[in-house]
């Protein structure tokens, strides 16, 4: 089957997709991969058929205005925002979706792609499966919508009036556009919120997360899935996955605490810096400091350092070697940790963060701090917490569940199993 996959966003949104993307080509697919502009040397290293898709939002991310607005955690200005920017940009974007999707017998839609999706399936007549890392876009009474509330709340109406919260602020944010370009494509404005008749029309929906770290809620039906992560399978990896230099560094003293921070911007990094060396040396330990794509002070490492500076490693490799993991809490690096069997403390900065950071602690398997309440106290405290024998043994037991997932097979036979399922979007 022809099968066009839009998604739009970081490397966590795009990532997992060429996952899916290989993986179904594995199974005789023709896939195109529609992914932003920065995201086109990627796609074409595994021989995907790309499509581009204007704009770079890991560009955007790392502007001023937007780590200040991040580590802020101030959710309602962030989403209007990027509604602002995706707006600025709509005419392209929209352009680019709709040429990734022409000819497509079948849309697999990401996150940030899902209300231009079903205008393309209603317009195109091409049937539609939501395909999300994280439950955005499918309501429950079991937890809350995670841009509402990182903690589930006491009655489940009140979980699922977080999504339907989530859903008109979000379609709200998009009307000018969505009506705009619906428009010039013939079609009405939207009279439903888009959510909530994709789910109507029992839509295939498909969840990219561990049923170990959040089982599925009983309340969704046959049509929801819940695979457990899509990983790169092993004929693609590249052979060489550390340094030799880490390498050596780990073998010559002491386990390590692993701080590292992905793709998210930190508006402080020296500080950062400074305050992972003040905690070894009050604890007598060594660390790894992984300054992702944020602007550490590059330096060269020694055998003898306290902290040993990377920019990029396998952390699939290296997390294992720690004693402790404290990462933002994207859905990636989260899924990682736990199946490294290692405890781990989520300094969650936006999104997603939270929601991993609370699952881990009610799982007692880790600690969860919000970023912009970071403080050496604290952290030392959840360090100190997490070196306990239990929780030890417990993150070790987790693992095990989450190792013998095969998110990305279950997530492949998902997608074939309703191939005949998927549905044209249409507000009837």
């Amino acid at each position: 089957m022809k099968i066009s996959i839009l998604t739009y966003g970081s490397a966590g949104d795009v990532v997992p997709y060429v996952s899916l993307a290989l993986g179904l080509m594995d199974r005789g697919h023709d896939i195109t991969l529609a992914a932003p502009q920065n995201f086109e040397s990627l796609v074409k290293k595994y021989n995907i058929n790309y499509s581009p898709l204007f704009g770079d939002i890991d560009q955007i991310l790392q502007t001023d205005d937007a780590k200040v607005l991040l580590t802020a955690g101030d959710v309602k200005t962030i989403t209007k925002k990027f509604a602002e920017i995706r707006y600025t940009n709509r005419h392209a974007l929209n352009r680019d979706l709709l040429t990734a999707a022409t000819g497509a017998e079948l849309i697999i839609s990401g996150t940030l792609t899902l209300l231009q999706s079903a205008t393309i399936s209603e317009k195109l007549n091409i049937p539609i499966i939501v395909a999300n890392v994280n439950p955005t876009s499918a309501s429950t009474k079991k937890f809350p919508h995670f841009f509402i509330s990182s903690k589930v709340l006491p009655f489940g109406f009140l979980n699922r009036y977080t999504f339907n919260l989530f859903f008109k602020t979000n379609q709200k944010a998009y009307t000018a556009d969505l009506s705009e370009w619906r428009n010039s494509l013939g079609l009405p404005a939207n009279k439903s919120i888009v959510y909530n008749q994709l789910r109507k029309l029992k839509t295939p929906y498909l969840f990219g997360y561990s049923p170990n770290l959040l089982p599925k809620p009983n309340d969704w039906g046959t049509n929801i899935a819940v695979s457990g992560v899509w990983k790169l399978e092993a004929k693609y990896l590249p052979a060489e996955t550390s340094s030799n230099d880490l390498a050596d560094w780990l073998a010559a003293g002491s386990t390590p605490i692993y701080f590292g921070f992905g793709s998210m911007p930190v508006t402080n990094p020296e500080e950062v810096a400074r305050m992972v060396n003040e905690i070894c040396a009050e604890l007598g330990v060594r660390a790894v400091l992984n300054a992702g794509w944020s602007k550490f002070e590059n330096r060269e490492n020694n055998l003898t350092d306290t902290v040993f500076f990377i920019k990029h490693t396998n952390l699939e490799w290296l997390f294992p070697q720690c004693s402790i993991i404290v990462h933002h809490g994207g859905v990636g690096t989260a899924h990682i940790s736990a199946e490294s069997g290692t405890p781990t403390i989520i300094c969650s900065i936006f999104a997603d963060n939270p929601l991993w950071g609370e699952r881990l602690e009610t799982l007692k398997i880790g600690k969860h701090i919000k970023f912009k309440e970071l403080t050496k106290v604290k952290l030392i405290a959840a360090i100190k917490a997490l070196q306990n024998e239990e929780i030890k043994k417990r993150a070790k037991a987790t693992a095990e569940h989450v190792k013998a997932e095969n998110g990305l097979k279950s997530a492949l036979d998902f997608i074939e199993a309703n191939l005949k399922n998927a549905v044209i979007y249409n507000e009837n």
